[in-house]
Protein backbone atom coordinates (compact mmCIF):
# COMPACT_ATOMS: atom_id res chain seq x y z
CA UNK A 1 0.00 0.00 0.00
CA UNK A 2 1.38 3.55 -1.03
CA UNK A 3 0.80 6.80 1.34
CA UNK A 4 -3.01 7.90 -0.08
CA UNK A 5 -2.14 11.78 -1.59
CA UNK A 6 -3.72 14.38 0.67
CA UNK A 7 -6.58 16.00 0.13
CA UNK A 8 -7.13 17.95 2.73
CA UNK A 9 -7.93 21.12 4.34
CA UNK A 10 -5.12 21.32 6.27
CA UNK A 11 -6.43 25.37 7.69
CA UNK A 12 -8.38 23.12 10.45
CA UNK A 13 -5.36 22.79 12.16
CA UNK A 14 -5.85 26.87 12.91
CA UNK A 15 -8.50 26.14 15.20
CA UNK A 16 -8.96 22.74 16.41
CA UNK A 17 -6.26 20.30 18.82
CA UNK A 18 -4.45 18.36 16.74
CA UNK A 19 -5.99 14.75 17.66
CA UNK A 20 -2.42 13.23 17.21
CA UNK A 21 -0.16 15.49 19.18
CA UNK A 22 -2.87 17.55 20.82
CA UNK A 23 -1.08 20.78 19.84
CA UNK A 24 -3.40 23.92 19.62
CA UNK A 25 -1.67 25.72 16.99
CA UNK A 26 -4.40 28.89 18.00
CA UNK A 27 -3.04 28.99 21.41
CA UNK A 28 0.90 29.35 20.29
CA UNK A 29 1.76 32.78 20.74
CA UNK A 30 3.62 34.15 17.17
CA UNK A 31 6.90 35.39 18.98
CA UNK A 32 7.31 31.60 20.67
CA UNK A 33 7.05 30.12 17.30
CA UNK A 34 10.99 30.50 16.11
CA UNK A 35 11.92 29.12 19.46
CA UNK A 36 9.84 26.16 20.06
CA UNK A 37 11.10 25.26 16.01
CA UNK A 38 14.58 25.45 17.88
CA UNK A 39 13.91 23.47 20.58
CA UNK A 40 12.24 20.46 18.70
CA UNK A 41 15.87 20.09 17.17
CA UNK A 42 17.16 18.12 19.96
CA UNK A 43 14.18 15.82 19.49
CA UNK A 44 14.62 15.25 15.47
CA UNK A 45 18.36 14.67 16.02
CA UNK A 46 17.25 11.41 18.59
CA UNK A 47 14.61 10.36 16.22
CA UNK A 48 17.25 10.68 12.41
CA UNK A 49 19.90 8.63 14.35
CA UNK A 50 17.78 6.04 15.07
CA UNK A 51 18.91 2.91 12.85
CA UNK A 52 15.28 2.89 11.82
CA UNK A 53 14.56 6.35 10.81
CA UNK A 54 13.75 5.43 6.80
CA UNK A 55 11.61 2.42 7.78
CA UNK A 56 7.81 2.97 7.47
CA UNK A 57 6.12 1.97 10.40
CA UNK A 58 3.25 0.49 8.03
CA UNK A 59 2.95 1.02 4.03
CA UNK A 60 0.82 3.80 4.47
CA UNK A 61 2.53 5.82 7.24
CA UNK A 62 5.35 8.03 6.43
CA UNK A 63 9.18 6.80 8.16
CA UNK A 64 10.44 9.22 10.56
CA UNK A 65 13.04 10.14 8.02
CA UNK A 66 10.01 11.64 5.23
CA UNK A 67 8.05 13.21 8.32
CA UNK A 68 11.46 15.15 8.78
CA UNK A 69 12.01 15.99 5.33
CA UNK A 70 8.37 16.86 5.27
CA UNK A 71 8.84 18.88 8.61
CA UNK A 72 11.73 21.15 6.64
CA UNK A 73 9.74 21.83 3.20
CA UNK A 74 7.43 23.70 5.58
CA UNK A 75 10.11 25.24 6.98
CA UNK A 76 11.36 26.42 4.13
CA UNK A 77 7.89 27.34 2.97
CA UNK A 78 6.96 29.44 5.67
CA UNK A 79 10.10 31.12 5.53
CA UNK A 80 9.75 31.91 1.81
CA UNK A 81 5.95 33.24 2.66
CA UNK A 82 7.18 35.14 5.93
CA UNK A 83 9.99 36.99 3.44
CA UNK A 84 6.89 37.83 0.64
CA UNK A 85 5.17 39.41 3.59
CA UNK A 86 7.81 42.13 4.80
CA UNK A 87 8.49 42.37 0.53
CA UNK A 88 4.94 43.17 -0.09
CA UNK A 89 1.91 44.57 0.87
CA UNK A 90 -0.71 42.21 0.38
CA UNK A 91 1.32 39.55 -0.95
CA UNK A 92 -0.14 36.23 -2.89
CA UNK A 93 0.74 32.92 -1.76
CA UNK A 94 1.04 30.45 -4.09
CA UNK A 95 -0.90 27.02 -3.57
CA UNK A 96 1.17 24.12 -1.76
CA UNK A 97 0.32 21.14 -3.13
CA UNK A 98 1.54 18.92 -0.43
CA UNK A 99 1.45 15.50 -2.77
CA UNK A 100 3.37 17.10 -5.33
CA UNK A 101 5.76 18.02 -2.99
CA UNK A 102 6.18 14.59 -1.33
CA UNK A 103 6.38 13.31 -5.16
CA UNK A 104 9.38 15.37 -5.40
CA UNK A 105 10.86 14.86 -2.37
CA UNK A 106 10.80 10.83 -3.03
CA UNK A 107 12.47 11.63 -6.39
CA UNK A 108 15.04 13.61 -4.49
CA UNK A 109 15.83 10.79 -1.97
CA UNK A 110 14.40 12.33 1.33
CA UNK A 111 15.46 10.06 3.43
CA UNK A 112 19.53 10.40 2.46
CA UNK A 113 19.10 14.13 2.03
CA UNK A 114 17.52 14.57 5.15
CA UNK A 115 19.90 12.28 7.05
CA UNK A 116 23.18 13.97 5.69
CA UNK A 117 21.89 17.16 6.45
CA UNK A 118 20.73 16.51 10.26
CA UNK A 119 24.10 15.48 10.68
CA UNK A 120 26.22 18.38 9.57
CA UNK A 121 23.17 20.82 10.98
CA UNK A 122 22.03 19.57 14.16
CA UNK A 123 25.67 18.01 15.55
Amino acid sequence: MNIEPDSKDWTWVLDATCPECGLVAADVPPGEIAGRVRESLPRWSGVLSRADARVRPHPSTWSPAEYAGHVRDVHALFVERTQLMLDRDAPQFSDWDQSAQRRLAVRRGHARAVLPARRRRLT
